[in-house]
């Protein structure tokens, strides 16, 4: 007999039911955007995955991105420059790494900084191929935007991000039952502790 059917049987299904439903908050899976050649040239990037909406925008001092196989050009791509950009997240989310899919020339100088309000996470040199856990994890609200900044880097730095990695932020419950309620599912669980004693 499993553990849920052990509470089950001793307390009542209803009462089971509610605890169940009080602590059964998972945290959401990680969501991982990829950017790729089709990321070229546009002025605004959106992507979703698993009913999250990233948007990237307001690169800065160019009107557009660029982007290729490697991932986003963060930085500089044949004498296009990418001082900052913008992202935001249609629900709220914490950011958890970003994946390097490409990098050359960087002398060590190099610093990406992230800032959500009060928040910021600040990427420091070297920056080497793979997968980099962000610095400080800014969790952000739905909408609320990240401002990433470039320091340091020169015409010929070359920094490419393949793919960020976020994780939805979990919610609490809408609504929590009242005391009232709870009485009254108290209530249920002894009238079923109660019948099977009479058996």
């Amino acid at each position: 007999m499993t553990k849920l059917a052990q509470i089950s049987a001793k307390i009542g299904g209803g009462v089971a039911l509610a605890v169940l439903s009080l602590t059964n908050i998972a945290p959401a899976d990680a969501a991982t955007f990829t950017f790729d050649a089709f990321d070229n040239n546009d002025s605004t990037i959106t992507k979703i995955v698993d009913g999250i909406t990233m948007t990237l925008s307001n690169p800065s001092p160019s009107s557009s991105f660029s982007a290729d196989s490697d991932g986003l050009f963060v930085m500089e791509n044949a004498g296009k420059t990418i001082n900052s950009f913008s992202i935001s997240f249609n629900k709220p989310v914490t950011l958890n790494s970003y994946n390097v899919g490409f990098v050359s020339n960087l002398d060590g100088n190099e610093i990406i900084t992230l800032t959500a309000g009060a928040q910021s996470s600040v990427e420091n040199s070297p920056f080497v191929l793979g997968l980099r856990s962000f610095a400080n994890m800014i969790t952000v609200a739905a909408n609320q935007v990240i401002t990433v900044v470039n320091s340091g880097n020169d015409p010929l730095d070359i920094l490419q991000w393949k793919e960020i990695t976020v994780t939805e932020v979990a919610q609490p419950p809408a609504t929590t039952p009242e005391p009232v309620s709870l009485v009254a599912l108290l209530g249920v669980g002894a009238l079923g502790f109660a019948s099977r004693k009479q058996k």
